[in-house]
């Protein structure tokens, strides 16, 4: 009898628990920020999201990942291979639908 109990606690505990909910911009910044090269503080994730967003609109567009990357290299610090990085991260997390 306990275990059916015990049983129908789990069950219910399954049930009743709240969804998990990705970020996937956290997911994004996340993955930059465990790269050499990326520094994410408050400040610079602000520049790095409006990246991303900007990346996946190119790529839904049909620009090529090269292209993207080569059109962020305006961003302060940016090199290519940086860039590079973050299309990546961006189409990984941000839109992998495109």
């Amino acid at each position: 009898m306990g275990r059916i109990i015990y049983g129908a606690l789990i069950a219910a505990g399954l049930v009743l628990a709240p969804a998990a909910h990705a970020d996937p911009m956290q997911d994004y910044l996340n993955e930059l920020s465990g790269t050499v090269g990326f520094t994410v503080t408050p400040f610079t994730s602000m520049f790095l999201s409006n990246a991303g967003n900007a990346i996946c609109v190119d790529l839904r567009a049909g620009v090529s990942p090269e292209d993207a990357a080569v059109r962020q290299l305006s961003y302060p610090g940016s090199t290519l291979a940086l860039t590079r990085l973050m299309v990546t991260a961006a189409h990984k997390n941000l839109c992998p639908d495109a």
